[in-house]
């Protein structure tokens, strides 16, 4: 009922003001629905495969220290360890691949859309009557679009790039301590720009929604009247409407 309560607010409008929301709360929901199991084990198959193509930098590196001491000497042995780095990388990207794809994407995509559906379902009337269609259906559309598609590839390349950060991070401190100096200050400043960014694109990803609402409401109007339309000649006027509906649909896309 918590979670159906959280999709009510989205329905009825009566969202929170973007800057007070929390994103910690958005994705500890996502993992809570993505099952903690399951996203533990995809966290460690990328930090596997993230050190299958990182650590072998560091082992070629020992292997021409070594090499130049040692010429022509061990060869079969770093070649091997070489192969075994390359083996957890595959073996690494094949299991995060797998889970993520066969049991985080569909889990999470079904559960929300029946959140989302159960909500619909359990609207008062005063809210099926008080809102427009077209607002109900861009959140089966537009949000579920953006949960399936979006969420997923934003969510799977953070976590590869974070890992893959600090694991260059690791190695960057190790091989020149002097240089690692420098990593806090990166760290803050990327995220005092992460906190301007979120703030600024979470507002636009909301324009985005709520200014596609009025044409599926247009839509839907147009496909209910298409044959007083085409009786009255008003094919010309409704196009032009389209255009003008569409175009203002798209300007906080291309603002994000």
């Amino acid at each position: 009922m918590r979670r159906c309560r959280r999709w009510a607010f989205l329905l009825t409008g009566n969202e929170p003001d973007p800057k007070q929301q929390s994103g910690d709360k958005v994705y500890s929901f996502y993992v809570k629905i993505a099952g903690g199991w399951r996203m533990t084990l995809y966290v460690c198959a990328c930090a596997t495969f993230v050190f299958g193509v990182n650590f072998p930098s560091v082992w070629l590196q020992k292997w021409t220290n070594y090499n130049a001491d040692h010429p022509n000497q061990e060869i079969g042995y770093y070649l091997g360890v070489y192969a075994v780095l390359a083996s957890i990388a595959i073996i690494g990207c094949s299991l995060a691949d797998s889970v993520f794809n066969l049991f985080v994407i569909p889990r999470t995509s079904r559960r929300l859309h029946e959140l989302l559906l159960t909500a619909t379902m359990r609207a008062p009337t005063s809210f099926l009557t008080s809102t427009d269609a077209g607002v109900t259906l861009n959140r089966f559309s537009q949000d579920l679009e953006l949960i399936d598609h979006d969420l997923p590839t934003s969510l799977d390349q953070t976590i590869v790039q974070l890992l893959s950060t600090i694991m260059s991070a690791v190695i960057l401190f190790i091989g020149s301590g002097y240089v690692a100096i420098a990593i806090p200050l990166c760290i803050v400043v990327i995220v005092a720009i992460q906190m301007f960014y979120l703030r600024t694109s979470r507002q636009l990803r909301i324009l985005d929604i709520e200014a596609k609402a009025p044409l599926f409401s247009q839509f839907l109007e147009t496909l209910r009247g298409i044959s007083s339309i085409w009786a009255f000649g008003w094919t010309s006027h409704y196009v032009e409407s389209v255009y003008d509906s569409l175009n203002v649909s798209q300007k906080p896309y291309y603002q994000l």
